[in-house]
């Protein structure tokens, strides 16, 4: 028989026995098992909040790497969008240099002056443009720019009202000229089929000479005073090809003075009581034909005196002032006389009458054409190195 010790105050005994060891062994148990619990939750805590970190870092990188590359490529667009704005800039100004330099200002008055380029610039006038043409592109040819620059000079001699007015003013010689020969009593009488040479007379002495000083100092002096040269030499034109394009203007718009001269004469002619039968037709045409030699060599005179003005009005005054001289120093050297161009002014008598003198003139040809040639190339070499 097993004796049970209690202690004093009646309690259970505080160790010992079977009883006290199960007892301590499950209050152990459960103290153990919440101190497990709490230990696991911190562990599970931190394990759980360092991989929340590096779950968040991961995305987080993941993301500034995708936000990164969508700004970057926002980025990208706007610099080649800013890119192909400043090559398109540059394309449009190359591309506006280039129509500026084949349109012309006048076309002297049409299309000439500064193109707007891309962006809101201009291109800047190239004197050098009259020299080189496109780079890496064929220019027109000598001739083609001669031609060109002679129509537009025409142009711009048909656009003032002087020019247009004169053929008008021409048109009343040969009409004063007949009512004169029918008038009794008058101071000038002449024949019907004299009067076509009586009129060519007069325009190979005083009109042609007065009309070639006057449209020297027109398209070189006055353009020159007025700064209208600079505007032609922004085309793909040489200064030289200029220069001839405008003696060539000068001289076609002479020859169309002749021409209506002629047909007047003519008519003015048959009015007064002459034949088809009397006049001789072939040879009036071939004097007003060659009545352009002599005034192509006076034309180039007086482009080489206004080249060397520095207004119209000089321009004007110094190429009448040449003629006078040329024409003069023959009466001064009679010697010299059928050296000098003014000579042979009249070369168109040499083809009228019974038969046409061919060695006179084959000789009065052969020296305009000399001194044509030496009037032409002081012009150019003037006209070449002249600041515009």
């Amino acid at each position: 028989m097993s004796t049970r010790i209690e202690s004093v105050d009646g309690s259970r005994p505080a160790s010992g026995g079977p009883v006290g060891a199960a007892e301590a062994g499950r209050a152990d148990g459960r103290i153990g098992a919440a101190e497990a619990g709490r230990a696991a939750e911190r562990i599970g805590a931190a394990e759980a909040g360092r991989a929340a970190g590096r779950i968040g870092a991961v995305e987080a990188e993941r993301a500034d790497e995708r936000i990164g590359a969508a700004e970057a490529g926002r980025a990208a667009e706007r610099i080649g969008a800013a890119g192909e704005g400043r090559a398109a800039g540059r394309i449009g100004a190359a591309e506006a240099g280039r129509a500026a330099e084949r349109i012309g200002a006048v076309e002297a008055g049409r299309a000439d002056g500064p193109v707007g380029a891309a962006g809101g610039s201009e291109v800047s006038i190239v004197p050098s443009a009259n020299r080189a043409g496109h780079a890496g592109s064929a220019g027109p040819t000598f001739g083609a720019m001669i031609a060109r620059s002679a129509e537009v000079e025409l142009g711009k001699i048909a656009a003032q009202f002087k020019y247009r007015a004169l053929p008008l003013l021409m048109a009343l010689a040969p009409l004063a000229l007949l009512l004169l020969n029918r008038t009794e009593g008058s101071f000038i009488r002449f024949s019907p089929e004299n009067l076509p040479f009586t009129l060519l007379s007069l325009a190979a002495y005083v009109l042609l000479p007065l009309v070639a000083c006057m449209l020297a100092a027109d398209l070189f002096a006055g353009e020159r005073e007025r700064g209208e040269l600079k505007i032609p030499l922004t085309r793909p034109v040489s200064r030289s090809a200029l220069a001839l394009g405008k003696i060539g203007a000068m001289l076609a718009y002479q020859a169309g003075l002749l021409l209506l001269l002629l047909v007047l004469s003519l008519a003015a002619a048959l009015l007064s009581g002459a034949g088809l039968s009397d006049l001789n037709v072939p040879g009036i045409v071939g004097a007003y034909v060659l009545t352009l030699l002599p005034a192509a060599v006076l034309t180039a005179l007086a482009a080489f005196a206004s080249t060397l003005a520095r207004s119209a009005t000089l321009g004007f005054m110094l190429g009448v002032a040449l003629i006078a001289v040329m024409n003069g120093a023959g009466l001064l050297f009679p010697s010299a006389a059928p050296l000098l161009a003014a000579d042979y002014v009249t070369l168109y008598k040499t083809v009228i009458g019974s038969g046409i003198a061919y060695a006179q003139l084959g000789l009065g040809a052969g020296i305009l054409l000399g001194w044509g040639a030496i009037f032409t190339a002081a012009q150019l070499l003037a006209f070449d190195g002249q600041e515009v």
